[in-house]
Formats: C-alpha cells, sequence, structure tokens
C-alpha cells in the first residue's frame, strides 16, 4: 500500500497537467469501481466536451461493512449498475474525468492544524459514521438534469448517489 501511494504521489508530482488525459487514469479507462465499468471520453454517439460543460462530483456513500456480507448475485447487481451507469454517460455525452473506488476508511489518515501551527495525524475516519465514502466518478457535463437522471440508475445499485458541482477558479486571475 505504502509503495503505491508513494509511486502515485511521483507521478502526480511529473504529471501536473490539468485535467489529466483519460490515458493518464490511476486506473485502467476499461474498469472503474467494479468489472467492466467503461469510462469513454467524448464518446463519438455524444457532443464533444465544450467551454459551457461543467465538472461534477459523484460522491457514493455507503456502508462499508455491509458489501462484505453481501452475496455474489447482490455484488452483481452493484456491478451491473457501475456498468450501466458508464454506457449512459457516454450514450448521452457526459464524460467521465476520473473515477475511483476508495480503500476501506479505516485506513484513512486525518491531518488537523491547531491553533499553534502544529499538525496532528490520527487513523481512521473523519466521521464515526456508518455511511462512508466508497467512491467517486468525476463528471464533466451541460446538462446537469440529464446527468440526474442517469445517476438514478447508479442509486439503484449504491442505495444512494450525492452530486456536487465543482468550483472553477480558471476565471478568478489566480496564477497557476
Amino acid at each position: 500500500m505504502r509503495g503505491r501511494i508513494t509511486a502515485l504521489f511521483k507521478q502526480s508530482r511529473l504529471n501536473r497537467r490539468w485535467p489529466p488525459r483519460e490515458r493518464h487514469l490511476s486506473i485502467r479507462s476499461s474498469l472503474a469501481r467494479h468489472l467492466g465499468v467503461r469510462l469513454i471520453a467524448d464518446h463519438p454517439k455524444g457532443p464533444p466536451m465544450t467551454s459551457s460543460t461543467t465538472q461534477y462530483l459523484v460522491l457514493i456513500p455507503g456502508d462499508e461493512s455491509s458489501w462484505d456480507t453481501k452475496s455474489a448475485d447482490e455484488k452483481s447487481l452493484v456491478y451491473d449498475a457501475h456498468r450501466e451507469f458508464g454506457e449512459l454517460l457516454a450514450e448521452r455525452g457526459h464524460r467521465v474525468v476520473h473515477a475511483a473506488e476508495l480503500e476501506h476508511s479505516s485506513t484513512a489518515r486525518i491531518v488537523r492544524s491547531a491553533s499553534d501551527g502544529s499538525s496532528a495525524v490520527t487513523a481512521g475516519p473523519y466521521a464515526e459514521s456508518v455511511e462512508q465514502l466508497t467512491g467517486f466518478y468525476l463528471v464533466e457535463s451541460a446538462d446537469l438534469d440529464d446527468l440526474v437522471q442517469v445517476c438514478a440508475v447508479l442509486a439503484r445499485g449504491e442505495g444512494a448517489v450525492e452530486i456536487r458541482e465543482t468550483v472553477d477558479h480558471s476565471q478568478d486571475g489566480a496564477s497557476s
């Protein structure tokens, strides 16, 4: 695990292009959270992405302990929802910029800053809750209403998803 994180950190420092091209995703483009979810950028059936598109983060909360107790058939239904979600995104002209399944929240590290400028690191999730963030998709879209409809497919498999617009600071005049 530590070696993988170090390798990703080194790679991210070397490749500072944003947004990243699909071929530089940290996960293979043929797989996303579950097997078989294709991440297709600028699919020929959909319109090309333009400056009028917005990026949305599709957050997937879930009960991590319940996943381990699911049967193969129950897991298959979730995989199918992710597969259908990926296909619908491409068919309707949305573009997946990045997607990942997250490790169990017990592997998380919380860094807190103190008023004296020091910091403290603690293990475990930030919030003591049954539901934790289990994965995400970063989706570029020109149509939020349609994206919400497509996310309903993902919610069928996951129980719920949260869609949040990202803040675009490119026009703020801040140096990059």
